[in-house]
């Protein structure tokens, strides 16, 4: 009984090292090891601490920059980083000001009050929850707009703009000549910035141009207790045992992974588009579970021809039959791009034009990607001449 009990704890200790050890990135795992290495004196192959920079500012970054030279209280600028970290994926700041009032201990009439100094920096429209919030904190740049309630701005972005000129009590073409500056101004914050925080961190995996795949090198090493084996207990042998195990499997998951992704993606990586790709393919493949794929995943950068990319970013969604959320996304802004702007596409013509490259698509499916890209809906665009 002793001996059954004692080989499932030892297999629950090594499963529980595999996936922790898999859920960590490069970065967390050399912290992890040299910790390890130091608090108990075991040698190992030399680690270098070597650290890629992603070149390019991101929005948090430039906003920080901004919030170094406002003269505001300690309370004020704890606030303002909160919102600067809790930005989305468009620079939006979708979180309740009540959640941050009670975070931070302190009146509602303060969180919104640096809510508004947060409005004032660029890029315009930052500290915005939506497109209707970005488009009003750019107005207030324009006398003649700032006149215009919030109410009426909903009516005008959703093209209702017989209904605005009524409530504003002016001609449909005053009303166009009112709006005209619109065209001009940003969908949403994050638009001229990186899609997220620039990611200083090492690459898990590298593939070369000539689309080899490796591991980060500081995959390579073991912990060896060597001569000081005889000096070290049976329980830290053991753990060291259970941490060399756990570097083994590491290795093997991420470079099969890797494999596949470099595989199922390989028009990618020749300059083409990604095709749809599930977790559970490659789950599937390697017959592992969902949730190992998961972990191996979470936070692990690959680089190609000297750019990082999310590990998690090669898994796309079929927005069409044999079309990727990313190549629809891509076709969508390159339509809209080559468009005449004195008369520009319908949600419907771009759908049309789509199907000309063989990319059968609902209309609302259109929609919904380009409202995701923040591009304006067609009449928002349009130029008058």
């Amino acid at each position: 009984m002793d001996i059954l009990l004692g080989t499932k704890q030892m297999l629950s200790q090594k499963n529980m090292r595999k996936l922790k050890f898999l859920e960590m990135n490069t970065d967390e795992l050399n912290s992890f090891l040299w910790e390890f290495k130091n608090e108990n004196f075991i040698p190992t192959t030399e680690l270098t601490d070597e650290v890629y920079e992603k070149k390019g500012e991101s929005l948090e970054e430039f906003l920080w920059e901004q919030l170094r030279f406002l003269k505001i209280g300690k309370l004020e600028e704890e606030i303002c980083r909160y919102f600067i970290e809790s930005l989305d994926d468009k620079g939006y700041l979708n979180i309740s000001l009540n959640s941050v009032v009670k975070k931070f201990k302190t009146t509602a009439f303060k969180v919104k009050e640096v809510k508004e100094i947060l409005e004032t920096l660029e890029p315009a429209g930052i500290g915005s929850r939506n497109l209707k919030e970005a488009i009003i904190i750019q107005s207030r740049d324009y006398e003649e707009l700032k006149k215009i309630p919030p109410k009426i701005w909903g009516d005008i972005l959703n093209m209702r703009l017989d209904r605005a000129a009524i409530k504003l009590d002016i001609s449909m073409n005053d009303l166009k000549d009112l709006i005209a500056p619109v065209r001009s101004f940003i969908s949403h914050p994050r638009r001229d910035f990186t899609a997220k925080k620039a990611m200083i961190q090492s690459s898990d995996i590298i593939i070369s141009n000539e689309l080899i795949l490796t591991l980060d090198k500081r995959y390579e090493y073991q912990f060896d207790g060597g001569e000081l084996s005889q000096f070290l207990s049976k329980k830290k042998l053991k753990e060291i045992d259970l941490i060399n195990t756990a570097l083994k499997e590491r290795r093997k998951t991420l470079l099969n992974i890797g494999k596949i992704i470099l595989k199922r993606q390989m028009d990618f990586f020749k300059g083409g588009y990604m095709v749809p790709l599930k977790l559970s393919d490659i789950a599937e493949e390697l017959e592992l579970h969902i949730s190992t794929i998961s972990r191996a995943c979470k936070d692990k950068i690959l680089e190609y021809n000297y750019k990082q990319y999310r590990l998690n970013d090669f898994f796309v969604g079929e927005a069409g039959k044999g079309c990727s959320s990313q190549r629809l996304s891509v076709e969508i802004q390159r339509i809209v791009d080559a468009e005449d702007k004195t008369n520009p596409y319908s949600d419907e013509e771009i759908r049309k034009r789509l199907e000309q490259n063989e990319i059968v698509i609902a209309r609302r499916t259109i929609t919904k990607y380009r409202e995701k890209l923040g591009i304006l809906k067609g009449r928002l665009r349009k130029i008058y001449e």
